[in-house]
């Protein structure tokens, strides 16, 4: 059973604000899926590396006031460290967790952008 919903409202509850636009962590986190996507295919580096700046952003742009948003960079830092692997075990856990991610801000932004 997904635990999304519970972490999301926790986390609405505490009011945590990471951005002044909650949609364009969204946004982000699409696109590194994109990215991840794209390297499987085409085996192109700049993609990795592209995902790994978008992640580094998404990590600085955090404000570290509490236990969620320090273990939320933690799971980026995470993510990074695996797509530095570049095998396919370690890309499709990176992708999972970005999208369990992306689920949840999603949520938090009142907008379901994954297809159920």
């Amino acid at each position: 059973m997904s635990r999304n919903p519970e972490i999301a409202q926790l986390y609405n509850r505490m009011q945590i604000s990471t951005s002044s636009n909650p949609h364009l962590i969204c946004t982000l986190h699409q696109k590194i899926l994109l990215l991840i996507k794209k390297f499987s295919k085409t085996n192109n580096q700049q993609h990795i590396i592209t995902a790994q700046n978008l992640l580094a952003t998404l990590s600085m742009s955090l404000k570290e006031t509490d236990q969620i948003s320090v273990l939320i960079q933690n799971l980026y830092s995470y993510c990074y460290e695996l797509l530095e692997k570049k095998n396919t075990d370690s890309l499709n856990n990176a992708g999972r967790v970005i999208e369990i991610l992306e689920e949840t801000f999603s949520r938090l932004c009142g907008t379901n952008t994954t297809e159920d």
